[in-house]
């Protein structure tokens, strides 16, 4: 998503998002549309800037490319500030990676971004300005899994084969991952102290080095793919243990009560795209057509670039491979691979001229999720007022308080995870314990001996 602040002398022969001399809705609508597949070919052509458009085309503040919820989240705080802007989009409807399937059979399906929990606070008060509910999950059905042609059934909340060594494994890694997430700056994670060598290791070798068992290892290959949609051997240990802290913790992430998966918004999550360009009006633009090139000549302030992608499937059969959509390219998010962060981190919020960068992935709370977006929007969004010298420096990143109707309880945890150490720790009690119990027995030994003799 993007946006682009330019000067309005340079769009006075541009873009117009309502026209007077149009006397009909209908053809105030087509006359947009048309205005925006003309301007999107002069992106790509002439760049943006050119003064040789017809004089039907109204000027604006600023421009942002991307119509999902960070690219929306932008233009309702700039229009809320005054500010005029257009909103282009390369498909033919709103919300980016969230796609809700509705048929009148089955009711609607989100097979895009879906889930929504607390702490999410930014998102889920987009929700309730915008009149869209939440629900919570189901969790009292059981789960079937397949593997290796057997069938498993287990609680919603159980895990799929117990295993006291296994579950050890697990209990150790996740604790050494949330106590590493520690020293990790949300907002800047290549300056945590051992930013250099965790950027280097993939999360595949950290695994190797440090979980003991098969199904340990498995368990969080399973992890990274759920979460990030990615392989551990391409995430970076850094990005990985980063994605994890700024999303609250291994346990907030992974789960449903309390956690990321706890809820879903009634009617399906794209709702919260479509009612903002709703509330909008004119200033959304549907293009058919992706923007390409800016030319940033001759103006004061461009652009945010948001990124779309996300898969998901239900009952009534739906599916979308992102992967194959043109302007997503892929989902969940961006993974991180190993020297990513370290190398360009410094950079991935940093405006190149007037060109501002959003999206989910440039959040530092919930970066990945849709309340990442909404924060990323927003950011980038006072970003441009406090160029326009509307605010200063110091509100550009700006406080969110708690929801007060989906309430974050602490995540506690069980004495099984509080206190359980791991393989290795119990290696070492044991030889420990065997060495104390044998050198007791040999004393013991020695001492009835020299009795007797």
């Amino acid at each position: 998503m993007g946006i682009l602040p330019v000067k309005k002398k340079c769009y006075n022969y541009y873009i117009r998002s309502s026209l007077c001399c149009q006397t009909s809705e209908e053809e105030r609508r087509k006359n947009r549309l048309g205005t925006a597949f003309t301007s999107t070919s002069l992106l790509t052509a002439d760049g943006i800037g050119s003064t040789t458009r017809k004089s039907n085309m109204t000027d604006c503040d600023v421009i942002v490319v991307g119509a999902g919820i960070s690219g929306l989240s932008a233009a309702k705080w700039l229009v809320e500030n005054g500010i005029s802007v257009i909103v282009l989009e390369a498909r033919d409807r709103v919300g980016g990676r969230t796609l809700t399937k509705r048929d009148p059979k089955v009711g609607y399906v989100d097979i895009g971004g879906a889930y929504v929990g607390p702490t999410q606070d930014r998102i889920l008060r987009m929700a309730k300005e915008l009149g869209v509910e939440t629900y919570s999950i189901r969790q009292d059905a059981d789960i079937l899994l397949y593997s290796n042609r057997r069938r498993i059934r287990f609680g919603f909340c159980d895990a799929p084969q117990q295993n006291l060594i296994k579950d050890m494994d697990i209990n150790h890694i996740n604790s050494l991952i949330d106590k590493m997430g520690e020293e990790i700056p949300n907002e800047a994670p290549w300056k945590a102290p051992n930013a250099d060598a965790w950027d280097t290791m993939s999360f595949q070798t950290f695994l190797e080095k440090n979980c003991w068992t098969r199904s340990g290892q498995n368990h969080f290959n399973y992890f990274v793919n759920i979460n990030t949609a990615g392989d551990a051997y391409e995430t970076s240990l850094l990005g990985l243990l980063w994605y994890v802290k700024q999303c609250g913790g291994t346990k907030r992430i992974d789960s449903t009560k309390n956690g990321a998966q706890e809820r879903k918004f009634k009617g399906g999550s794209q709702q919260i795209s479509e009612r903002l360009a709703q509330k909008l009006g004119d200033s959304v633009v549907i293009t058919n057509s992706p923007v390409v090139g800016i030319n940033q000549e001759a103006k004061d302030y461009v652009l945010l670039y948001t990124l779309k992608g996300r898969e998901y499937k239900f009952i009534h059969y739906e599916e979308k491979n992102w992967m194959e959509d043109e302007y997503a390219g892929g989902c969940y998010t961006t993974v991180y691979a190993p020297g990513f962060f370290t190398r360009y981190g410094k950079v991935l919020r940093e405006p190149i001229g007037k060109l501002h960068f959003a999206g989910t992935e440039t959040a530092t709370r919930w970066s990945g999720y849709m309340d990442g977006a909404v924060e990323a929007g927003e950011r980038a969004a006072r970003e441009i007022l406090c160029k326009m010298d509307k605010i200063t420096e110091d509100k550009i990143w700006l406080p969110e308080p708690p929801s007060k109707d989906v309430v974050a309880e602490p995540m506690e945890k069980t004495f099984f995870e509080e206190y359980t150490p791991s393989i290795s720790g119990l290696l070492k009690i044991m030889t420990f314990s065997t060495f104390v119990g044998l050198a007791s027995f040999v004393f013991m030994q020695y001492k009835i001996f020299t009795i007797e003799f």
